[in-house]
């Protein structure tokens, strides 16, 4: 192995190192066998990157209940195992297909208006509109919220939404 290395010219020597770098900090986010694949034969949803999918697999089953004949508030009931009384999660299948339908047109992840608002065109604004009479997005917006700080967007300023 030391005569391979010895026998490298500069550029493949860094070469061999950046792909080392990769391999080493390599997440899991992508496939590492879909060079093979034809581009019709890849799912979108199976390709969501792991942090994503588990993210999105821990939204429980809910379903908004007024909570008062006086009041028009609307109160998240989580829904529960009957044998064991755990909580009940969606389906990410169930989850990804409602996400694409609801939020295939946004333009932003969390841009805000001048008064500190996010903009209706942003993830952050649907959510937060549909949070109003749905229980999934109120959960989803209670999540998206929690992680406020706490997550940097990786966001290539290159790519137009």
């Amino acid at each position: 192995m030391k005569q391979l290395k010895e026998d490298l010219t500069e550029d493949e020597e860094s070469a061999l190192k950046e792909d080392e770098k990769a391999r080493e900090s390599d997440t899991g986010d992508r496939a590492d066998n879909t060079w093979d694949v034809f581009q019709f034969e890849v799912s979108k949803k199976d390709n969501v990157a792991n942090r994503a999918k588990l993210f999105l697999t821990h939204l429980p089953k809910a379903r908004l209940e007024v909570s008062d004949e006086d009041s028009s508030e609307k109160n998240v009931v989580y829904e529960t195992d009957d044998l064991l009384n755990t909580p009940l999660y969606m389906p990410f299948g169930e989850v990804w297909t409602k996400i694409l339908k609801d939020l295939w047109d946004v333009e932003s992840y969390s841009e805000k208006d001048k008064d500190g608002n996010y903009l209706p065109s942003s993830l952050r604004g649907k959510v937060e509109n549909r949070a109003k009479n749905e229980a999934f997005y109120r959960i989803l917006n209670d999540k998206l919220s929690e992680l406020d700080g706490d997550v940097d967007l990786e966001i290539d300023p290159d790519i137009e939404m």
